[in-house]
């Protein structure tokens, strides 16, 4: 099943060279190009508490289409459901698939957010 996608992404992708090398610009900062497609977010935030302190660790899920360029570590921005702007990083991803994994039906980003 597709879910309903009502939110916007941008991702950053590093830009390479014919070699495959990384291009950057005249003060060593890594050249980006930006994708903007649409995603469903969903907020997820664990509390741990100690006796002496307590962490706070917010992971988001974004659901992309298949054909959206994902890549390890870039940077994202994205809207969540309640119209809020968030920014993070990409941890991980995973495909969701039909039963014989022939056919992507669209991809899940961990993404350690940040308001």
């Amino acid at each position: 099943m597709k879910p309903t996608m009502r939110q916007r992404i941008t991702i950053k992708i590093p830009i390479f060279d014919s070699k495959g090398k990384q291009i950057y610009n005249d003060y060593g900062i890594a050249k980006t190009e930006s994708k903007t497609d649409k995603c469903r977010t969903r907020e997820n935030a664990n509390v741990q508490r100690d006796e002496l302190l307590s962490i706070q660790d917010a992971n988001d899920e974004i659901d992309v289409l298949p054909t959206f360029p994902v890549v390890s570590d870039a940077e994202v921005t994205y809207t969540t459901i309640s119209g809020k702007k968030k920014k993070g990083k990409v941890v991980a991803y995973s495909e969701s698939t039909n039963l014989t994994a022939s056919r992507v039906y669209f991809r899940t980003l961990i993404v350690d957010a940040k308001a």
